[in-house]
């Protein structure tokens, strides 16, 4: 196997294992241990591509979590040979066994922290490890992307941790990482895998019951055989839901691990600030508590973290929640007072806010009428401010509203502006957000506006007087779905005019909802005239393994493909085109450009003005010797209105895949290259933007032949 050749990376032993070979490496610049991972398997282009593609998404959605909780990937690329490579970080050797119960009862609590962070961004897949922290605390390691879990499903030996269904085929679940994570647990208290030995994928596949040490408390050794039931059903939903139980199961000499913060750390910031000690972190900075010299007041004070001070968008975005909170004073928004520039490094200092944030309170589950009406009618205050600046947050959901108590009274303050945007200036097409409580134009591409953010604190309303979010989902894509085409079931019990102010909050069409305004000033009635006490009961759960709420804390800014729902297969040797949601995510997020879809509620509102739609354009494909074809197509969708370009998508498998950008107006080709023999490929061309009605027979995939039998 040829050694690699990456850019001030130097490797500590050769490479070993295939279809992903890894070996121990060092970093030349800083000598910071890393672990370096290539793809040795044989690769054709469109593959190739797919794992590139796929490790620059992940590293966005890693860079969006606390590293102390899910370890980032520090670089990715191509080698001399052309292979695909991952660099991450090398915190020291994984955990193993045996532990004590006391070491595996944490160990679950991190996996469960890091695989819920990672889910709620769309990422499901197994535990890839668990490392010892600096802090004395445990993290998850680096995950692979979805295409690199495939291949070593397929090519090599996997984890060892797939549940049965992963192992005949089907998607990773919530209930398949419960598998794993028992898997996990069960090898780091005994010492040993649970179906260790001889074939141990068909012991799994048998769901042969495993033994267990015999020091080991039976309710423990209970708690994870149920986590490694062969159906799916009767484990527990979550790995959260695994730890707790797990947690329940101990002794109680395995006591919660104590909350301490540690003595004051405390340090000068500029010469006006006292850093005193650190609140909270994330992948781009921390947030310390501190104090102002002069008068002694208490302060918040959000610093970026140092690696990034000289990273220009982060830079700019941590600078634009500066600006955007310097201009507005509202009593129901978080206040700015200073900005704060040390050795390059800058730091925002506000408000400090005793309390906790409103995805904490809707964890609790309904609030009564009155109480949630109160700090909605706040929030949606606060919003009003921002909408009357000419700005759109994009990211309303509970956690970035901050629960506090004033005179006996709580008070909901809306923060982290890092995203928000002049609305004149919104012509971002790609969706930005979190996907739990993203409003359906931003998810087709179409620029935010006041009414995104007002379908959001809908999403946030329905969440705190139900107990859960309107949609849920196993995964972003299905997620997507729902706020797409679904719509919200109403729980019993709530009041027709609360439901009708729900309902306005969350139309499909931005102009039907009501300016925040209003919004807050119904719901500062209901406030006032609700009966405390009063909840909504939840709707029946679709069924007994829907899994918990995707939302995510921070912003997701890429999301793999959707796929297609199952639907009557075509007429024979007949492609129809797998477009209308699988490109509104892919698109949108690696072009700029988003298709929408009509939308298929019940009960649609009368007349809704023209929604742009996937238009498909008939096309014909030459190929040629060098390996490559020619798709080429009529200009006629040009002059539709709306129309914004072409997008040639590859649909050959069960995905829609972009394989252009967005074409301008009179482009009418495009070259495919990496066609490889024997291997049917089928494309399709979409024009975007377009607002007239698709035609009612879409036009064939362009293919080339199938292989010869």
């Amino acid at each position: 196997m040829s050694l690699p050749t990456i850019p001030d990376v130097g490797l500590l032993e050769p490479l070993s294992g295939t279809p992903v070979a890894t070996a121990p490496a060092v970093s030349r610049v800083d000598g910071r241990p890393l672990r370096l991972l290539v793809v040795t398997a044989d690769l054709d282009s469109v593959l190739s591509r797919r794992i590139r593609g796929e490790c620059g998404e992940l590293e966005a959605i890693l860079a969006g979590i606390d590293p102390s909780v899910v370890l980032p990937i520090v670089d990715h690329g191509v080698d001399d040979a052309g292979r695909p490579y991952l660099l991450l970080p090398r915190p020291g050797p994984e955990l193993a066994g045996p532990l004590s119960l006391t070491e595996v009862v944490a160990a679950a609590e991190s996996a469960a922290a890091g695989l819920a962070a990672l889910a709620e961004r769309g990422v499901l897949g197994p535990p890839y490890g668990l490392h010892p922290a600096g802090s004395g605390g445990i993290v998850l390691g680096t995950p692979l992307p979805p295409a690199l879990v495939e291949l070593e499903a397929s090519l090599g030996t996997g984890t060892g941790l797939e549940p049965p269904e992963v192992l005949r085929g089907e998607e990773w679940t919530p209930a398949a990482q419960v598998y794993a994570c028992g898997c996990l647990l069960w090898t780091l208290l005994d010492g040993r895998p649970p179906y260790g030995g001889g074939p141990a994928t068909l012991a799994r596949l048998l769901a042969a019951p495993p033994r267990m040490r015999a020091d080991v408390p039976e309710p423990v050794v209970d708690v994870l055989r149920t986590a490694l039931a062969g159906d799916p059903a009767d484990r527990p939903a979550t790995p959260a839901a695994l730890a707790r139980a797990l947690r329940a199961a101990a002794p109680p000499a395995v006591a919660p691990p104590a909350a301490s913060a540690g003595p004051p750390v405390t340090r000068q910031l500029g010469s006006r600030y006292l850093l005193e000690n650190r609140i909270g972190s994330g992948a781009s900075g921390e947030v310390w508590a501190g104090r102002r010299i002069a008068d002694g007041d208490r302060v918040a004070v959000k610093v970026l973290r140092e690696r990034l001070s000289e990273d220009e968008r982060a830079v700019a975005r941590f600078l634009r929640e500066y600006r955007v909170l310097l201009r507005l004073r509202h009593p129901h928004l978080v206040r700015v007072h200073d900005l704060v520039v040390e050795d390059g490094v800058p730091a925002i200092v506000m408000d400090l806010v005793d309390g906790e944030d409103l995805h904490r309170v809707a964890q609790r589950g309904p609030m009564p009428l009155a109480d949630a009406a109160e700090l909605l009618a706040q929030t949606a205050g606060g919003l009003a401010a921002v909408h009357a600046a000419d700005l759109v947050h994009r990211d309303v959901k509970p956690a970035n509203v901050l629960v506090t108590r004033r005179d006996g009274r709580q008070v909901a303050l809306l923060s982290d502006f890092g995203i928000a945007r002049a609305v004149a200036g919104a012509a971002h097409t790609q969706p930005i957000g979190t996907p739990a409580y993203l409003a359906p134009e931003l998810v087709a591409g179409r620029p935010p506006t006041p009414a995104a953010d007002v379908y959001s604190l809908g999403v946030t309303a329905y969440e705190l007087l139900v107990g859960r979010p309107p949609f849920r989902a196993d995964s972003v894509d299905a997620l997507v779905r729902a706020h797409l085409d679904g719509s919200p079931p109403r729980p019993d019990g709530l009041d027709d005019s609360v439901w009708e102010l729900l309902a306005a909050c969350l139309a499909k069409a931005p102009e039907q909802r009501p300016p925040a305004a209003d919004v807050a000033a119904r719901w500062a009635a209901f406030a006032q005239a609700g009966p405390v006490g009063e909840t909504a009961a939840p709707p029946p759960a679709p069924s007994s393994r829907e899994s918990t709420p995707v939302e995510a804390p921070m912003t997701v800014t890429s999301a793999r493909p959707l796929r297609e729902p199952e639907a009557k297969p075509p007429p024979r040797r007949s492609r129809r085109p797998v477009v209308v949601l699988a490109a509104t995510v892919v698109v949108g997020l690696a072009a700029g450009v988003g298709l929408a879809v009509r939308d298929a509620s019940p009960d649609p509102p009368p007349k809704p003005p023209p929604v742009a739609q996937p238009y498909p354009v008939p096309a014909v494909m030459t190929l040629d010797a060098a390996g490559g074809g020619t798709i080429t197509w009529g200009a006629q969708a040009d002059r539709l209105p709306g129309f914004e370009g072409y997008l040639v998508l590859d649909v050959s498998g069960d995905r829609a895949r972009p394989v252009s950008s967005k074409l301008s107006g009179g482009e009418t080709s495009y070259r495919v290259t990496g066609l490889r023999p024997g291997r049917q490929s089928c494309f399709v061309v979409v024009a975007v933007g377009v607002t007239a009605t698709p035609p009612p027979d879409v036009p064939p995939a362009t293919c080339t032949p199938p292989k010869s039998k």
